[in-house]
């Protein structure tokens, strides 16, 4: 039966010598990628709204190999933001858990000096405003040469350090876990209250409903993969997902379309303007459609998943959709919208899912867009 701990200690132990061979399909890669990701996802520890993923490098071997946790609301890369990450020095005699933060995009335009700075300045500001008693604060020494591992080494704002040779029992490794799962939460709060510039780049803009009335729905269901779809919760906090997959439904004419048989009670809302919410009932979930182009003219776009909840089902109990939504405008005074930071992923597209009604045209109809998968870095 596999265990953090050991799966930790196998790679530290096999991975100087995988260095030396090719990278790609070698096991030592997928150890980190897949065995120690999917372990700390395991564990339980962060649950929905988090992502775990692992790196060794791409086109080879990275001088710090890490497996990091993301929320979701904050980043998912290491670009930018803050994170949770486990990172093996250079010399692969040390084992570092930490509270990171990214440098990329802020490098990519201010330079090397200048983001030295801003990760000092923000380590700062998060360490004098949270309660760090018993975590080390600050730079950590990874040997690093590279840029990304020396910018991880001016960015850490707290860490546990660990001996390769003498990693912590399982439990340890959860209970730091769960410690750094919380300081992760508190260093956010402050991130925001602190007005830190560290999250994910760029000012999010409130997609206005015109944006649904000029566009049809092969457009809007385009557009909006990786905007944030943004729900206000009954306790009045919002719950931000990026898009991840939709569909696009294109009227009376197609025949996978809910306006197939014209208008009808249960659709009446695709038959007025745009930007509105169409909502109906699948099993047991109210799934979520965004109205596109003008009245009359009754075109949707099917949220299909956001980060966290792939399916729309996983999506609708995630965010809460429900009956009462049927026909609100998509806007902040309603409770849903979307949000657009400029961060557009590229897209994939392909046949639409679940349609065996409709014609073989329409069933093909390349209508389905997601984000295409990240490679890995």
């Amino acid at each position: 039966m596999s265990s953090l701990r050991g799966l930790l200690a196998e790679f530290a132990s096999k991975y100087p010598a995988a260095r030396k061979e090719s990278l790609k399909g070698h096991p030592v890669a997928d150890l980190m990628r897949r065995s120690i990701a999917g372990e700390i996802s395991a564990m339980g520890v962060f649950g929905d709204g988090y992502m775990v993923r692992g790196s060794v490098g791409k086109g080879g071997w990275a001088e710090i190999p890490w497996a990091a946790v993301f929320d979701l609301d904050e980043t998912d890369t290491l670009h930018h933001g803050l994170f949770v990450i486990f990172i093996f020095s250079a010399d692969m005699e040390s084992l570092f858990l930490c509270l990171d933060q990214g440098s990329v995009t802020y490098f990519d335009s201010h330079g090397r000096t200048e983001t030295n700075r801003h990760l000092e300045e923000n380590s700062a500001a998060l360490i004098e405003d949270l309660d760090t008693e018993g975590f080390d604060t600050g730079r950590i020494d990874l040997k690093a040469t590279s840029s990304v591992g020396r910018f991880l080494e001016i960015g850490c704002v707290c860490s546990r350090r660990y001996d390769v040779r003498e990693l912590p029992s399982e439990d340890k490794l959860r209970a730091d876990l769960s410690d750094f799962k919380n300081l992760y939460s508190r260093a956010m709060e402050a991130e925001r209250r602190l007005g830190l510039d560290m999250a994910i780049p760029g000012k999010r803009t409130v997609v206005p409903v015109g944006f649904f009335r000029e566009r049809d729905a092969v457009a809007v269901a385009r557009a909006v993969v990786g905007m944030f779809l943004c729900r206000r919760m009954p306790d009045g906090t919002v719950l931000r997902r990026r898009i991840t997959e939709t569909e696009a439904y294109t009227g009376e004419d197609d025949t996978a379309a809910h306006a197939r048989f014209g208008h009808t009670e249960r659709n009446r809302v695709l038959y007025e303007d745009g930007g509105r919410a169409y909502v109906y009932r699948c099993h047991m979930f109210w799934l979520l459609n965004l109205t596109a182009g003008g009245e009359g003219d009754p075109q949707c776009v099917l949220v299909r998943g956001v980060e966290g909840a792939e399916g729309p089902g996983r999506a609708s109990k995630l965010m809460g959709f429900g009956k009462e939504m049927y026909g609100d405008l998509l806007d902040e005074e309603h409770g849903l919208w979307l949000e657009d930071d400029g961060r557009h992923p590229e897209i994939a597209s392909g046949p639409r899912v679940g349609v065996p009604y409709a014609s073989e045209a329409d069933r093909e109809a390349p209508l389905n867009f997601r984000r295409r998968p990240r490679r890995e870095s």
